[in-house]
């Protein structure tokens, strides 16, 4: 029994680690109604290589909960995912502190 505790154990160990640093966030702003989101990509799954650069790219369909808008998001990345350039359809990306700011006046 102990060796199923261990190799349990192991494996809780192991996708914790894998799971704390493949998250990254993106924040925008709709540019119909407002309405600011935190959209959260995963670097395992999210994220195109790009042979050529040896960095990546990401590619986002995002929609607010609000006016139902499609913002389309291009993201391209260095190998040490550094923005290179960023282009947002239909709203603007901000800053994290600008989208606490906006989130925590809609919550007064």
């Amino acid at each position: 029994m102990n060796i199923l505790k261990k190799l349990f154990a192991t494996v809780r160990e192991t996708t914790a680690n894998a799971q704390g640093g493949t998250g990254m966030y993106l924040y925008v702003k709709c540019g119909r109604c407002g309405t600011p989101l935190q959209i959260r990509v995963d670097k395992r799954h999210d994220f195109l290589p790009n042979f050529s650069t040896g960095g990546y790219t990401l590619h986002k369909d995002i929609m607010d909960g609000k006016c139902f808008r499609l913002m389309h998001a291009e993201i391209h990345y260095d190998a040490a995912y550094h923005v290179l350039s960023q282009e947002l359809s239909g709203g603007e990306f901000i800053t994290e502190a600008e989208y606490h700011a906006l989130t925590s006046d809609e919550e007064a």
